[in-house]
């Protein structure tokens, strides 16, 4: 009499998990969705050459006169697929089937917030990797202290200034910058206004048409505006889950695991950074 039983299906398990676990990722990071996620490595790959460079200007046609041919120079940003983080755990038989609640799925779900967050840290620190050359695009508080009117409009500016728009940008604080918004006129709360889309996970509200997004990776002193082109993120593996015997202490072994990498392009001109130490 043939039996299926676990062994059977570890396999389909696994993927089942991984897809879960995928999935969530997604749905929790509040960062993903904020920057270009549009690459997609190739088997093969450990670097991805993105193309950038220079504008054109429009010359004026003089009569009997030859326009002068224009020539753009390419160079990349390479965006290294080099970020490879795991989280392993291993429960014994016994706390597996004696424990209340399941033990299992709370270390899953828990991998899962790590993983998540590890992701939202890494995008973060390439997005406060703004421009320095003229101009400057790393700037204090007007006041020294903490985020004000003028410090939003002169984010605005400068990325208006870099043909940023600046509608199409986002917002990020961490949680105790949350006074400071609700001080300022022109910020519309997220409670004020709703989609059937409903918000973007951790979205507070706006401000000049640019959602804020609240995180614990920013930093309490300081404010980051920027552009999804700020960015460039990509998963050359993601999240897998893998569960091993370990015969001798009687127990399981579970890995989730992922590989990305994470660039800021362009030397940082679609971003601003704000703040107290800057």
């Amino acid at each position: 009499m043939a039996d299926i039983g676990i062994t059977e299906i570890a396999a389909v398990t696994q993927s089942r998990v991984s897809e879960v676990i995928q999935t969530q990722l997604i749905e929790k990071s509040k960062l993903l969705g904020t920057v270009s996620s549009k690459w997609k490595p190739m088997p093969g790959e450990s670097v991805i050459k993105i193309p950038r460079t220079g504008d054109f200007t429009v010359d004026n046609k003089v009569e009997n006169v030859a326009v002068t041919a224009q020539i753009l120079t390419y160079a990349t940003d390479d965006l290294l697929l080099n970020l490879y983080k795991a989280i392993q755990f291993r429960v014994e038989d016994r706390a597996a089937i004696q424990a209340t609640p399941d033990v299992i799925e709370d270390m899953i779900k828990r991998s899962i917030a790590g993983i998540q967050l590890q992701v939202d840290t890494d995008i973060a620190a390439c997005i406060a990797a703004v421009s320095t050359a003229a101009p400057d695009h790393k700037i204090a508080y007007a006041n020294a202290t903490d985020l004000k009117k003028a410090d939003i409009l002169e984010a605005r500016a400068l990325l208006h200034e870099a043909n940023v728009p600046f509608n199409e940008c986002f917002i990020g604080v961490s949680p105790r910058s949350e006074t400071s918004l609700l001080a300022i006129d022109d910020f519309v709360h997220a409670d004020k206004y709703g989609s059937a889309e409903g918000l973007r996970n951790g979205e507070l509200g706006r401000l000049y048409g640019a959602p804020v997004i609240m995180s614990t990776v920013f930093a309490d002193l300081e404010t980051l505006v920027w552009h999804p082109d700020h960015v460039a993120f990509g998963f050359q593996l993601q999240a897998k889950f893998e569960k091993q015997r370990d015969v001798e202490l009687l127990a399981d072994l579970y890995s989730v695991s992922q590989l990305y990498g994470c660039k800021t392009l362009d030397g940082g001109k679609r971003g601003v950074l704000l703040g107290t130490a800057v």
